[in-house]
């Protein structure tokens, strides 16, 4: 069903494109390639502006703080070797199967 939903997706956009074209090639007569290449160049700059300065705060972190690293076991504490077996038995059964399995607390 979901692949269907992406082609139904996907012929939205090109009836909307189509329906759309000949009034944005008729408003651009002769400045096509002008405003294709400003645009290019506005994207650019956006992406360079990212890159150089982001990632910005992502949504965890602007609501609820930053988000902190998980506490250190003590090393006399042999439960901290039995969740890393746990969490380690429990990838390669995810990885393993093709069904979903919801993790086990």
């Amino acid at each position: 069903m979901e692949k269907a939903g992406l082609w139904l997706s996907m012929l939205a956009a090109v009836a909307m494109a189509l329906f759309i074209l000949p009034g944005v090639v008729a408003m651009n007569q002769g400045r096509m390639l002008r405003n294709i290449a400003i645009w290019l160049a506005v994207f650019a700059l956006l992406g360079w502006i990212y890159k150089a300065f982001g990632p910005f705060d992502t949504a965890a972190e602007s609501r609820h703080g930053a988000i902190s690293p998980p506490a250190q076991e003590s090393e006399g504490d042999d439960r901290a070797g039995r969740n890393i077996e746990d969490a380690l038995e429990q990838e390669l059964r995810y990885n393993n199967d093709d069904s979903f399995s919801p993790p086990q607390e």
